[in-house]
């Protein structure tokens, strides 16, 4: 009962600041508040029915026909945001806003030079909301252009200005207000959304032109702002062996294997794992690319990382099928596995596993069994080694 009177409050609050903003449309202040203050309770307390309620009062269209004339930057800014709000994880009212007309003027605001940072922030962050879950949306983002120019806004923006050093919270954009990081995400965000989660090999391949680009800037940084890039790269090559291969191409493997090596000796972190996944979604399925990272000496590294103190079982999980991947694509690289002493450090995690978690336990189990088949370069005490550690294995989750 007490749920259900704060939901109608909120739908209370909800009804009055639309009415506020229809009322003071020539009142700048009074709207911007209006709309942060709407977008606050859209990303709080928005539940599916306090959006739909929006929706039905004909909130989404009020503000994407204000939108079309509002001259004041810092109210588009906030109400293109405010409508983000409204339409993220909501399927009915992204089906609504799903149309050429609003990715037109996205289109507008995004290749816009005058459009301030925040507001290219803003329209990033409504285009994800878009075209996240939605094939149509990842269709309407190319066709009116809005890939083109978030892709621009990906060269040209890092370009400009120089990067913050590690540690440093500098903008590197011109114009302040918002962080040139939390742009440079939201880009790469929309990006991801536009090529996968539904895969669109259309999109993946148009995103695969800027690889050679992105593995540069890869190379050049360590900072945080190197992890959006990474999930742009995970995305724009999953399941695409195009873009797989134009990754080996560039010296891409190479950038994601020097980046693994800086981080043997440190505690893991999530820009580690990131890189992991990254090379993960580069070799499943490519048989050329698996050799090549054993070539880069990738799969011992990643065994190393195994033995890395304060590792968690999710981030065991994720080097374990890595490792999976790579050996089920090429035999050569179970030999780098136990160059390794690799067999020690997935006794070392089976002995660690935390109870319940099958998983990690059937991932390390499925890659003991892969290395326990027989190739003609493998030596032969080796091979009965890991037959016998398997059956270790099987007696102590019987």
């Amino acid at each position: 009962m007490e749920k259900k009177h704060q939901i109608s409050e909120v739908k209370t609050d909800v009804r009055l600041l639309l009415e506020c903003l229809k009322c003071q449309v020539d009142n700048p202040s009074a709207m911007k508040q209006a709309f942060r203050t709407l977008a606050n309770i859209f990303n709080n307390i928005g539940t599916d029915e306090i959006k739909d309620y929006f929706r039905d009062l004909g909130g989404l269209d009020f503000i994407t026909t204000f939108n079309k004339t509002v001259t004041n930057v810092e109210v588009k800014e906030a109400a293109i945001f405010c409508l983000g709000c409204a339409v993220e994880n909501n399927i009915y009212s992204q089906k609504e806003l799903t149309t050429i007309a609003q990715f037109i003027n996205l289109h507008k605001t995004l290749s816009d030079e005058k459009s301030t940072t925040r507001l290219k922030h803003a329209s990033s962050y409504l285009l994800l909301t878009l075209v996240s879950n939605n094939s149509l949306g990842q269709s309407l983002a190319k066709k009116s252009l809005c890939l083109s120019d978030l892709l621009g806004l990906l060269r040209t923006d890092f370009d400009r200005t120089s990067l913050p050093s590690v540690g440093r919270q500098d903008c590197w954009f011109d114009d302040a207000g918002t962080t040139g990081l939390e742009l440079w995400s939201s880009v790469a965000a929309a990006l991801c959304m536009c090529v996968n989660n539904p895969q669109n090999e259309e999109n993946q391949r148009v995103c695969g032109f800027v690889l050679p680009y992105v593995f540069t800037i890869i190379q050049q940084h360590d900072s945080d702002v190197i992890r959006p890039l990474l999930s742009f790269i995970r995305f724009t090559v999953a399941n695409n062996d195009k873009n797989q291969d134009q990754v080996k191409r560039c010296g891409g493997l190479n950038v994601l294997s020097d980046k693994l090596n800086q981080c043997i000796g440190k505690p893991i972190d999530r820009l580690s794992i990131q890189v992991i996944n990254t090379i993960d979604a580069c070799i499943t399925d490519n048989v050329e690319n698996a050799e090549e990272i054993g070539r880069l000496e990738t799969v011992k590294s990643m065994v190393k990382l195994l033995d890395t103190d304060k590792i968690s079982q999710d981030e065991k999980l994720q080097i374990v099928v890595t490792l999976v991947h790579a050996v089920e694509m090429s035999d050569q690289n179970k030999i780098h596995i136990l160059e390794e002493s690799g067999l020690f450090a997935l006794m070392k995690s089976l002995n660690d596993i935390e109870s319940g978690d099958e998983e990690l336990f059937k991932a390390i189990k499925y890659l003991l069994q892969l290395c326990t088949k027989k190739t003609e370069e493998e030596p032969q005490n080796e091979t009965a080694e890991m037959l016998d550690i398997l059956k270790k294995t099987e007696t102590m989750h019987k």
